[in-house]
């Protein structure tokens, strides 16, 4: 008896970017799991360029987001600054959503919004999680084959280097590098610990316009075994930084960046002598813009169809949004936010 074919989920496009374009069309046009049904954005000759190309359909962008039209699974791929009135429109709808980064900037707004859409129906784009490299640091860190992790020191940035995608308008970038630009690896600091709760004790942060440029933080992260790990982080556009994230171990250092898609994961080890190269025995390894992006979406049609939220639901990112929220309002006494466990 033959299996019972799965209906692929239908999925619209809010916004024809160019993260639209390189990654989330690419990659759902070739899914089983999936098809695009149609593309709007604010510039229809660039949707209908888009739609186009992907073959699939052009709509108007409506003056209501009530008014969109129907989909399984909508992609809002927009800046920050423009995504209230869709949430507002489309929560009460039984369609997924799967939002670009950056998320929120408050626990309030985090917690509001994710109150309001299940778990399992709120994908996020914090792609590096699903990084082969991502997946084999943290088998390290939970294995611990070189001892417990003791520390991590995040750099991002050079100088020079943009600090955001929209430095004309706050409003819609949300905020400078430290949102906007570094909200990748500043994410994985939690996921790759399984942070259950941090303290940020220190922040450093330089201005510019209403952007950040240059932000220097301590926290500590503690783990589900009860261990605390230091961190510290630099995000600038002000001077040169590792671009990388150091995990020292009892016994040795793993470095590894999240925009090298080579998949390279580095160990030293404790004493010196001769470095080396980590990677995995057999599976998966995506290293590769469109194999990272396929990874990720494989994983949320998975838990959506499933009903069970994984690493890429919205809901799975609480620390991140508080780090962010607590950088933002350095004079503030430090704080203690627990992630809701599922």
């Amino acid at each position: 008896m033959e299996s019972e074919t799965r209906p692929a989920f239908s999925v619209g496009v809010v916004g024809a970017g160019e993260i639209s374009r390189i990654a989330h069309l690419p990659v759902l046009t070739v899914m089983d799991d999936a098809t695009v049904a149609w593309i709007t954005d604010r510039d229809p000759s660039r949707a209908r360029a888009l739609a186009q190309e992907f073959g699939t359909d052009f709509h108007p962008l409506p003056d209501d987001a009530a008014d969109l039209p129907e989909a399984d699974i909508i992609v809002l791929a927009l800046p920050y600054g423009v995504r209230a009135p869709y949430y507002e429109a489309l929560r009460e709808r039984a369609s997924a959503l799967f939002v670009e980064k950056p998320l929120f900037r408050t626990l309030e707004e985090h917690r509001r919004l994710c109150a309001g859409i299940p778990a399992h129906r709120f994908g996020q784009s914090f792609t590096r999680r699903s990084m082969g490299s991502s997946r084999v640091v943290k088998r390290l860190i939970e294995q611990a084959p070189f001892g417990p992790l003791r520390e991590i020191r995040v750099g991002f940035g050079h100088m020079g280097a943009l600090s955001g995608n929209y430095q004309s308008d706050i409003r819609m970038a949300g905020g400078g590098m430290l949102f906007d630009s570094a909200i990748h690896p500043l994410d994985l600091i939690f996921f790759l610990t399984s942070a259950t709760a941090h303290r940020v004790e220190d922040v450093q942060m330089v201005m510019d316009g209403g952007f950040d440029v240059h932000t220097e933080a301590k926290l500590t992260l503690e783990r589900p075994d009860g261990d605390e790990v230091r961190c510290s982080f630099k995000v600038t556009c002000l001077e040169e930084t590792t671009n990388r994230l150091d995990l020292d171990f009892e016994n040795g250092t793993i470095a590894y960046s999240a925009y090298d898609r080579t998949g390279r994961v580095g160990l030293q080890l404790r004493g010196g002598g001769e470095a080396f190269r980590l990677t995995p025995d057999g599976g998966p390894y995506p290293t590769t813009h469109f194999q990272i992006t396929y990874e990720h979406w494989r994983n949320f049609l998975q838990g959506l169809r499933s009903e069970r939220p994984n690493y890429t639901s919205a809901h799975e990112t609480l620390q991140t949004t508080q780090l962010i929220e607590r950088c933002y309002r350095p004079a503030a006494p430090p704080v203690l936010a627990s992630e809701p466990r599922a």
